[in-house]
């Protein structure tokens, strides 16, 4: 009797422990972490605008009294090192922005965005828009016809790598297809395991030479009419670098994980500013 007695009181002594760490636990009141300015833009001669989100950090540990994480009430400019522009909050995407008539941006010039918010916080980030030229893009189309009637496409992007220094590029794609009851149909392509696919970001060697990347897509019904977009981006560092540390995130948030540090060029804060021109290219197959 004795013998069955004693697990039966270390069981309950354990019990009673747990039960009062979950109790002593709920009492604790933990430290409201400090929150930072956020800011995040990607410049390009291509767009009509320049847009701008700023927001906060929202605290892991502690209980925040902040009702919005935007910031609503900030100063918010661009500057070349000539000329400064400040930009203007729109409410409905809560984020700030300037027509590019009002300010064009042109490759090869840098770029400084600065954020600064009520209370005196400052965040700022420099990038410099890579310059437009030719790269000789090119493409191929093939296709195959299944059994059943549908069909795969695949083809193929190339371009020169400009030499001199290393260079940064995307590519993306997509085909705009109309099945017989008139029904549209967009398809991307990309890796499902990796998507986006860590494949659409290249480095160039800095030697030059020519680049590609092949898409190919699954069985689609037969269309009426096709469109492939085709999409070739001339990046800067700091765009390619953010991608591609997004793209290598593991987004899973199983306790066994440690935490993934995100890639910033923003000082005084967190986030990326980033620059790019693109080549955009429609192909059209009836």
């Amino acid at each position: 009797m004795k013998k069955r007695l004693i697990p039966l009181l270390i069981l309950f002594t354990a019990l009673l422990s747990l039960n009062a760490c979950q109790e002593l636990d709920a009492d604790i009141d933990l430290p409201l972490g400090e929150k930072s300015l956020v800011m995040s833009a990607f410049l390009s001669p291509e767009d009509t605008l320049i847009r701008v989100w700023a927001f906060y950090t929202v605290p892991t540990i502690g209980k925040s009294e902040q009702e919005n994480n935007y910031v609503a009430d900030g100063l918010v400019t661009i500057s070349d090192g000539i000329t400064e522009d400040t930009l203007y909050f729109d409410d409905e995407s809560r984020s700030y922005f300037l027509m590019m008539n009002e300010y064009p941006i042109e490759g090869g010039k840098t770029y400084t965005i600065r954020v600064k918010d009520t209370e005196g916080r400052v965040a700022s980030a420099i990038c410099t828009v890579p310059e437009t030229g030719p790269m000789n893009f090119d493409y191929q189309v093939d296709s195959v016809v299944h059994a059943n009637g549908t069909v795969s496409y695949t083809f193929r992007m190339e371009w020169d790598d400009v030499p001199g220094q290393i260079k940064y590029y995307r590519t993306d794609a997509e085909l705009v297809y109309m099945t017989e009851d008139t029904t549209r149909e967009v398809y991307e392509f990309f890796d499902e395991e990796l998507k986006p696919s860590v494949r659409e970001l290249h480095k160039g060697s800095g030697t030059g030479g020519r680049m590609s990347i092949t898409y190919t897509s699954t069985a689609i019904p037969p269309a009426v009419f096709k469109l492939f977009n085709l999409m070739l981006y001339n990046t800067d560092e700091n765009y390619y670098l953010f991608h591609l540390n997004n793209n290598s995130l593991n987004i899973n948030f199983l306790p066994i994980y440690e935490p993934t540090e995100n890639y910033t060029n923003v000082k005084g804060g967190l986030g990326i500013l980033g620059a790019y021109n693109n080549m955009n290219h429609t192909y059209i197959n009836n």
